[in-house]
């Protein structure tokens, strides 16, 4: 059975806690903030106010960290970089000036290492009654989502965004889609074929937000990350093939389904899936291409600079676009502001819970879950390079690993490998 927690004071400061960690930069990935600002204000921006609410939860490291040591010190290693990289660049421009950057997506690594004491402070049961608040936060943003998009239109951020591809047309809105890839998505995959119950609800839920959302790069990440999970699983345990098997029908039912339903849905995704691979793969253009080619602008920008970058500045002028402030690749503003140490130092705890994760596989251990949900997260996040967002939004994946992480600590320890589950 998940865990309660009974002292009303525990409760709210770990809610408190996933406010921070989890639901601020959710806000802040999804794009709600287009839509709380118009009651909300918030100058400082919801990276920086993540930071400074966090404050509060700052503690001493008091806890052994088990294999997670190698992290810790790449994450400490990380944020000494960022420290002096910030330094640097004040003394180029100013601090505001450095600041309006910094905080736009690259002080996530901040807000999370300062969190880390209190995640290692949880005791086995807070850890999961918190991984168990986060899982349900989710769930509430996916259903406004869905709510918004199939419902009725009740944040208003619909107007104007028809798409037409080859002639079929769509209303479409990626605003209030929360980061459900790759970390979710690998998790509800992972319990589905372990037979968690509930597992099939949720993931019925995220992957009909996915489809709704009508963005390619998440589906495809998601579809990597179901190769790889049953890939894995199907050699670690031939039993597994009937249970993937029901999983594959059931999803092919439910968009059967929803062909019925909403056929201009599919279709839709029939005529963009078809021109990705007729036009933009084919002749080199579309938004894969051009992320590709801010990230090449970006290493020919640094190229008499390459290990440390130029620092946290704009590559434009205020009023035109910018590589740094824009949300198309998140590799080219870390090559562009902390170059190949930077890239190098966001990347390594990845490796290091990767390798890790691998060696556990190969070595054959009783439950191997969590493994399966770090291996494909890495998998999708690497193919995904030109847009994935794992080297930025640190607490929603990173994070969020790190205490399935600790969870599984736990659960070693006592040799209980029964109660895996967060939903």
């Amino acid at each position: 059975m998940r865990a309660t927690i009974t002292n009303k004071g525990d409760k709210y400061k770990i809610w408190y806690f996933v406010f921070v960690f989890f639901i601020i930069p959710t806000i802040q990935v999804s794009g709600l903030t287009t839509v709380i600002g118009r009651l909300i204000p918030n100058p400082l921006g919801y990276n920086l106010l993540a930071f400074i609410l966090s404050l509060p939860l700052l503690s001493s490291y008091n806890k052994n960290y088990e294999n997670l040591r190698g992290v810790i010190k790449v994450l400490t290693l990380l944020i000494i970089y960022i420290f002096f990289t910030f330094i640097f660049t004040v003394n180029k421009t100013s601090f505001i000036s450095a600041l309006t950057v910094f905080r736009h997506s690259f002080m996530q690594a901040v807000n999370l290492f300062v969190l880390l004491p209190f995640m290692f402070s949880l005791k086995k049961e807070e850890v999961n009654y918190t991984l168990h608040c986060i899982f349900k936060s989710l769930i509430i943003f996916i259903i406004i989502y869905l709510s918004n998009n199939l419902v009725y239109d009740w944040l208003g951020v619909k107007d104007s965004l028809m798409e037409n591809v080859n002639g079929v047309s769509i209303d479409r809105s990626i605003i209030g889609m929360p980061l459900i890839d790759p970390v979710w998505s690998a998790l509800l995959i992972t319990y589905a074929i372990f037979k968690v119950p509930k597992a099939n609800k949720y993931l019925f839920l995220i992957l009909l937000t996915i489809i709704i959302s009508f963005t390619r790069n998440v589906l495809f990440s998601t579809f990597i990350i179901a190769i790889t999970i049953i890939t894995i699983s199907i050699l670690r345990n031939f039993k597994n093939i009937s249970r993937t098997v029901k999983l594959v029908s059931i999803i092919l039912l439910g968009i059967s389904f929803l062909y019925i339903l909403m056929p201009n849905v599919i279709n839709f995704w029939i005529a963009k899936l078809s021109n990705t691979f007729n036009e933009d793969i084919k002749y080199d253009i579309g938004t894969f291409a051009f992320r590709e080619r801010l990230i090449e602008d970006a290493i020919y920008s640094i190229k008499h600079n390459p290990l440390f970058g130029l620092g946290y500045i704009r590559d434009t002028v205020k009023g035109e676009y910018s590589m740094v402030l824009g949300g198309d690749t998140y590799i080219a503003p870390i090559l562009w502001c902390e170059g190949w140490i930077g890239i190098t130092l966001r990347s390594l705890p990845f490796v290091i819970l990767g390798l890790n994760s691998l060696f556990n596989i190969i070595k054959g251990g009783k439950k191997y879950w969590l493994d399966l949900v770090i291996i494909a997260t890495i998998t999708a996040s690497a193919i995904n390079y030109v847009q994935t967002k794992a080297l930025t939004d640190y607490p929603l994946i990173l994070g969020i690993i790190i205490l399935l992480k600790i969870k599984d600590n736990y659960d070693r320890k006592s040799q209980n490998f029964s109660n895996y589950s967060i939903l």
